[in-house]
């Protein structure tokens, strides 16, 4: 004998399955409440609007980030525990890198970032032109005076002079 479902019944049971889903779904998913905060500087101090923060986890390599606001804050929230490696980019400034930052489950750290100024390199050019070389002539003259001669040092040959006393 088959059992007939009545339909005052079936409503009760479909809202008592609803029920269950409202109460157990939000439990069901894993929820993560660590992240990073901070303030983004420059090496004066002032706040550092538009930063680029990338925070990595390096177990995974899975990347979220966020811009600094105009006080130079940033929050990157609903991350995972575990080891990050935090990057800071900002246009006329060098990246500051911070590794190995160990964020434990429902902690917020926050992660204090000062910028420097990129180094100034100098570099300089010099133009110019060649001395011209004569490379068709191979006859070169030079007059060397009588006392030039005289004074010359005599190398390996011995000399009828005295030595010079030292």
């Amino acid at each position: 004998m088959a059992r007939v479902i009545r339909p005052k019944s079936a409503a009760i049971s479909f809202v008592f399955c609803i029920l269950f889903f409202l109460v157990a779904a939000p439990g069901a998913f894993a929820q993560f409440n660590s992240g990073f905060t901070g303030v983004v500087v420059d090496q004066s101090g002032s706040a550092v609007p538009n930063a680029k923060v990338t925070v990595t986890n390096q177990a995974t390599r899975v990347s979220q980030f966020s811009m600094s606001t105009d006080n130079g804050n940033f929050r990157i929230s609903s991350l995972p525990g575990g080891v990050y490696t935090i990057e800071v980019d900002a246009t006329g400034f060098k990246q500051w890198i911070q590794k190995d930052v160990q964020l434990e489950s429902n902690e917020v750290k926050t992660i204090y970032s000062s910028l420097a100024l990129p180094t100034e390199s100098t570099s300089i050019e010099v133009t110019g032109t060649i001395a011209a070389v004569e490379t068709d002539k191979s006859d070169t003259s030079r007059e060397i005076s009588q006392a030039s001669i005289e004074n010359a040092p005599l190398l390996g040959i011995a000399s009828s002079r005295k030595p010079a006393i030292r």
